[in-house]
């Protein structure tokens, strides 16, 4: 069963939420002190009236912790939960921390470098009630290291798509920084799963696998800071483990579903191939067989995401 998915003018309501569901804002933070003050004042910045604030560190070595409960002090109407882990347990138990803790209808994760706008959360729940979804999936924008648009042109075709959960699988690139999602299903599902340390945006497919309803917001909700720093940017252990549990979810599900020969899944195969020369090739080698992969060429030819095509925004 793929997930349902409302049309997207269904999503639109001009007259706004209904303001008696709680929305639980989950911030994930690590070592987070220069940017989780602008992340924060973004989430009392709301318009929507019913929230709730859970921060949850995963053993940060810097100030962290010290200034969310400071600015949490500062704004005593909203509720703040800062949770302190001591040690660096992963993204996906960071996660289910912050989860755990919350009341609300709505879960809204986002990371603690990100700054919701003002109206973010009010047009999410709005597009939510509007098409009796579960996940509301939503524009948003890169700044800092990038200035760009998401999802890009070739996820939006995805998420129209009849089958959502294969199209996740074939391609669908970033989602999870724009969604809102049902706290009810999460926890019905047991989701995020703990078979992943890192890679908790599967549960998106795993939402969309079993049934639940989407919809989508053409509408920017957040801006999603790129920086050298995140996990998916470096070099790190942290990093390595994403990739690794990124390949072994898609070679089960991939496989299973796509079938191993499958155009997509032999993309990926040999992405993993090229990945698997690092230290034996020099990395601008490495850049160029990625970018020969003749699959990879015509999906950013289609989605006009070759670096002659990109435009700014």
């Amino acid at each position: 069963m793929s997930g349902d998915l409302a049309a997207p003018g269904d999503s639109a309501n001009s007259t706004g939420p209904d303001p008696s569901e709680l929305v639980s804002i989950v911030i994930m933070a690590y070592n987070s002190a220069s940017t989780i003050r602008e992340t924060l004042q973004g989430c009392y910045s709301q318009t929507y009236p019913l929230l709730e604030v859970i921060v949850t560190d995963d053993g940060s070595q810097d100030d962290t912790v010290s200034i969310a409960r400071d600015l949490a002090a500062r704004f005593p109407a909203i509720k703040t939960i800062v949770i302190a882990n001591p040690t660096n347990d992963g993204i996906v138990r960071n996660c289910k921390r912050g989860l755990d803790k919350a009341s609300g209808t709505w879960a809204k994760i986002i990371g603690a470098d990100d700054i919701l706008l003002p109206d973010g959360i009010a047009d999410l729940v709005t597009a939510g009630q509007s098409a009796k979804a579960d996940v509301v999936l939503s524009q948003f924008q890169s700044f800092g290291d990038e200035s760009r648009l998401y999802p890009l042109p070739w996820t939006v075709r995805g998420i129209g798509s009849r089958n959502l959960a294969r199209s996740m699988l074939m391609g669908f690139g970033a989602i999870a920084p724009g969604a809102l999602v049902r706290l009810g299903a999460l926890r019905k599902e047991s989701l995020p799963s703990d078979q992943y340390i890192m890679a908790e945006d599967s549960l998106f497919y795993e939402l969309a696998k079993r049934g639940y309803r989407f919809t989508y917001l053409e509408k920017v909700t957040v801006r999603f800071r790129v920086h050298k720093n995140q996990v998916t940017a470096n070099e790190s252990t942290a990093a390595r483990t994403l990739r690794a549990e990124q390949s072994r979810f898609f070679d089960y599900e991939g496989r299973r579903v796509l079938g191993r020969f499958h155009p997509y899944y032999l993309h990926v195969r040999y992405q993993r191939f090229v990945d698997g020369m690092s230290g034996k090739l020099p990395r601008p080698i490495q850049l160029i067989l990625r970018r020969l992969d003749p699959i990879l060429f015509a999906r950013m030819y289609v989605d006009r995401d070759l670096p002659w095509q990109r435009t700014r925004r």
